[in-house]
């Protein structure tokens, strides 16, 4: 994103074995994101990418190597997911304040997501 690379294993699970591969799904963190100063009394993260779509993708294991592949972005019905975080408001909010490079306020997400990890359904 913007340059920077993909931090993947904020959650990492066994899929399935593949031939002699095994493949693993795993989760990308939030976006490129640092800890900043508090802004009055709330705790705040600088967001270097704020359009980052968190994803999921493959690491596959075999012949004495790791590729990751198959990425997908997070989405629902309304589109891509953010990782900024919820407004204060919601219920889930870590009240935490998103700011830009430049250290200005950038709005909550209603529909962000914190990604920390991931377990599959069976399916």
């Amino acid at each position: 994103p913007q340059g920077l690379p993909v931090g993947i294993g904020s959650g990492l699970s066994f899929n399935r074995k593949q031939g002699d591969d095994l493949v693993l799904t795993t989760l990308t963190d939030r976006g490129p994101n640092a800890d900043a100063p508090a802004v009055g009394k709330q705790e705040a993260k600088i967001f270097a990418n704020p359009q980052f779509t968190p994803l999921l993708m493959d690491i596959r294991i075999g012949g004495g190597k790791a590729v990751a592949e198959n990425a997908r972005p997070l989405h629902d019905e309304k589109g891509p997911i953010s990782g900024l975080p919820l407004p204060s408001e919601l219920i889930g909010s870590t009240n935490e304040v998103a700011l830009n490079d430049a250290l200005q306020p950038l709005s909550g997400d209603r529909r962000g997501l914190d990604t920390e990890g991931i377990i599959g359904d069976g399916n």
